[in-house]
């Protein structure tokens, strides 16, 4: 039997934090329970404190951030297997009991599908492929062309020394870190398996999170970092050999979501981060391997808003 180690980020969800460990405490399966408390500023610690001979309780002296908690989690885990889980989430009653024989297959990376939950009751599936085991390169393919949202890092548990011996980490100090890790991650493994069975919670909050702030230096700081993001994979992906199709989808991946709803920006900051775009060759992730994605690279190093426009990415 397979040690799974939950790693909970914990940041102001003194309302969620019980329902998150209850739902994992709850679980018949060989586990650990690490819980990160960002330095929350309500009560999130004086309810920790009540778990704490159930778990491992590490707090950061200041609020770090996603990254770096979810990061610290890593390095105090014990067990075959991590999976990442927000404190204001939850996991599916018995899940472990379903999740046990695929752990037990010694798959780098195991994906489950989850879904979208409210206060209301209301539910709804996060549809995402189903498969059994593929190479890393080849569930990256399958997630991209089936056009869903994949990168969410709760959405899989990782075998945590395949995560260790890659060293892997969450980018510091930037929004949409799942964006910047997880299809690295997957690229990486030897094996990839998804689940049909739905696992995760995602609970949507009406309140203003980081996530869902109007605030515009927030706003404008989420599009900059993805920037950051695309940036690191210009660099990083010239050690990885993948095929010529996987480059191709990769790239436009990877892109798509820098230029969609580039309007969110002022003009004066359109201009900062399109010029951006170009001086670091962002163009450069299509590959130049046939004329169509010669003539979409052109595009968008001479004019990325005609790009934006052929695409519909303002749509």
């Amino acid at each position: 039997m397979k040690k799974i180690s939950f790693i909970v980020a914990a940041y102001n969800v003194e309302n969620y934090i019980e329902r998150c460990l209850d739902s994992i405490l709850n679980q018949k399966y060989n586990h650990e329970i690490i819980v990160v408390n960002d330095d929350s500023a309500d009560e999130t610690l004086r309810i920790l404190k009540k778990y704490e001979s159930r778990i491992k309780l590490v707090c950061n002296k200041q609020n770090e951030g996603l990254s770096f908690t979810r990061n610290i989690g890593v390095k105090h885990a014990t067990g075959d297997y991590i999976w990442f889980i927000d404190g204001d989430d939850f996991i599916e009653n018995n899940i472990l009991a379903k999740l046990d024989e695929h752990l037990n297959q010694d798959y780098d990376v195991l994906g489950f599908k989850a879904q979208r939950v409210w206060d209301s009751g209301k539910k709804v599936e996060i549809n995402l492929p189903v498969f059994d085991g593929l190479s890393g390169e080849k569930a990256l393919e399958i997630y991209i062309l089936n056009k869903v949202t994949f990168e969410t890092s709760w959405a899989y548990a990782y075998k945590r020394e395949f995560w260790v011996e890659n060293n892997f980490q969450f980018a510091i100090g930037l929004f949409h870190e799942d964006y910047g890790l997880t299809p690295l991650v997957l690229l990486k493994a030897k094996t990839v398996k998804a689940l049909d069975f739905i696992a995760y919670n995602y609970y949507q909050s009406n309140n203003n999170s980081i996530m869902r702030s109007n605030d515009y230096e927030k706003a404008k700081k989420k599009h900059f970092d993805r920037l950051a993001h695309a940036e690191y994979y210009c660099r990083i992906l010239k050690g990885y050999k993948i095929n010529s199709q996987l480059k191709s989808v990769f790239g436009l991946f990877i892109i798509w979501p820098l230029l969609k709803n580039l309007k969110e920006l002022n003009q004066e900051d359109q201009r900062r981060f399109l010029k951006r775009f170009r001086q670091k060759g962002i163009h450069r992730l299509i590959p130049a391997s046939n004329l169509k994605n010669i003539i979409k690279r052109n595009i968008l190093l001479l004019n990325p808003k005609i790009f934006i426009k052929a695409m519909g990415l303002n749509d």
